[in-house]
């Protein structure tokens, strides 16, 4: 293969890849999870604030992240950056030397402990599969099968307790990035399920496989509510749309409960009730996609801001109480 056809395939390779095992990894844009962990950061107490400005600092990535922050708010902008992190590595171009384990590009876990595994910095796997869960929802009599393990759920709940636990500070920020995005991810609704259908006998995954438009065309729903706060990825973006939210309260949202199973049983109530709307399931059965009407944006950018308030307080409360 002589130099042209090489540069040619290593284009063209990456493309085909991710149409064979497109990514279920990524879940709201960097915008929107920087804008949750401005919610949050404005709402932590001073001891959990403190011990995290403490630990971040340890973070590879801490004087990058940092090198622009005004007098005082280091702290802020190494939070709102680690929330995204987790995203960055799943991106060979952004973020270097992560390789993605299991099967079909990383989205199915390995049968090993691997899978598992709080081990820190060195963990070179991307983990794709902490991003979601698979929460069957069955429509059409279908049958469905199990969500996948481990999961947004399961890693949340592990990576949590060890942020409360007698471990080293240099773990606590590997696990604190995480649990920054993982709180974000779940509030998606549609990282936590996936609706099976006679268009989808094997689950929609996530709502992927719900198209917008027709091919070569490959809008999905779940870019859709992805992006619904917009699609700037830069951190001033974050910091304006976090800015513009932290004020929005309702007490009823976000002191129920810090239950993570709970958490996710209330997104996919969402997406039932709001995401899977009649005229999208329709459109979906008919094989004539098209995209939400202005009425189903409404109310997906009222309820996408809902979801966004509802996961920065939520973070915050996960952390005031958990964060030795």
């Amino acid at each position: 293969m002589n130099l042209v056809e090489r540069l040619r395939w290593s284009f063209v390779l990456p493309f085909l890849l991710n149409l064979i095992f497109p990514s279920l990894g990524g879940a709201w844009n960097d915008k929107t999870h920087m804008a949750i962990a401005y919610i949050a950061y404005r709402n932590l107490n001073r001891h959990a604030k403190d011990r995290i400005d403490e630990v971040l600092v340890l973070h590879p990535l801490y004087k990058q992240w940092t090198k622009d922050a005004k007098l005082g708010r280091a702290g802020l902008y190494a939070f709102m950056h680690a929330a995204i992190w987790p995203d960055c590595i799943q991106n060979s171009a952004k973020c270097e030397g992560y390789v993605a384990d299991g099967t079909e590009d990383g989205i199915v876990p390995p049968v090993s402990q691997e899978a598992w595994q709080n081990v820190g910095y060195s963990d070179r796997f991307m983990h794709k599969y902490w991003h979601f869960i698979q929460q069957p929802y069955a429509a059409d009599n279908q049958v469905t099968k199990e969500a996948q393990k481990p999961n947004i759920e399961t890693q949340l709940q592990l990576l949590t307790e060890a942020l409360n636990s007698n471990a080293d500070d240099v773990l606590k920020s590997y696990d604190l990035a995480w649990v920054e995005n993982l709180v974000g991810q779940l509030h998606q609704p549609l990282n936590c399920i996936s609706r099976f259908s006679v268009q989808h006998p094997a689950g929609d995954r996530n709502g992927r496989e719900v198209k917008l438009c027709k091919a070569p065309c490959d809008n999905n729903l779940h870019d859709y509510w992805d992006n619904l706060l917009g699609t700037q990825d830069d951190f001033d973006s974050g910091m304006k749309e976090g800015k513009s939210l932290v004020g929005i309260q309702n007490t009823t949202w976000w002191f129920d409960s810090l239950d993570i199973h709970k958490w996710v049983n209330d997104s996919i109530e969402v997406a039932k009730n709001t995401v899977y709307s009649p005229a999208i399931t329709a459109a979906d059965s008919s094989g004539n996609p098209t995209e939400p009407d202005e009425t189903y944006r409404k109310v997906a950018v009222h309820t996408a801001v809902n979801q966004v308030v509802l996961a920065g307080h939520r973070l915050a409360d996960l952390l005031n109480k958990n964060f030795k």
